[in-house]
């Protein structure tokens, strides 16, 4: 999984954590993941869309792991894979704090639920729950 972050701002460091400085700023940037052109997420995931479309697939998990080891997931429905692989997938920065029984501890750069955390899918693999289906349970 490839993300992107853009945030509000630094926000005020912990008591024990290090100034926000702009070099530290720098540094973060640098680590950053290059993507693929937008048009070529788009052209690699409509062929994935077609491919799954003939197996049944509905809707393709997006999948990553947290910094406390937690696999977090967010469904995209089939028709919105494209739009997903172009645009990314948001979520909350917020969980680059959040702890392995879900507390959530502070940042120097994350503060809290403001910003943005893209996540863009690579194309889907092969692995496919078509044909899945959920037992009934509890006597119906």
């Amino acid at each position: 999984m490839t993300t992107g972050t853009a945030t509000a701002g630094p926000t005020a460091p912990g008591p024990d954590e290090p100034p926000v400085t702009a070099e530290r700023l720098a540094a973060a940037a640098a680590a950053a993941v290059a993507l693929p052109s937008r048009a070529d997420r788009a052209e690699r995931a409509e062929k994935a869309v077609d491919r799954l479309r003939t197996e049944a697939v509905e809707a393709v998990a997006v999948t990553w792991v947290d910094n406390a080891g937690i696999t977090r997931v967010k469904a995209v429905p089939l028709g919105g894979l494209v739009h997903a692989a172009q645009w990314g997938v948001g979520t909350a920065p917020c969980f680059d704090v959040f702890l392995a029984d879900d507390a959530i501890t502070t940042s120097a750069i994350i503060g809290g639920p403001t910003g943005d955390l893209r996540l863009y899918p690579p194309p889907p693999r092969r692995s496919s729950s078509a044909g899945f289906r959920p037992r009934r349970t509890c006597g119906t």
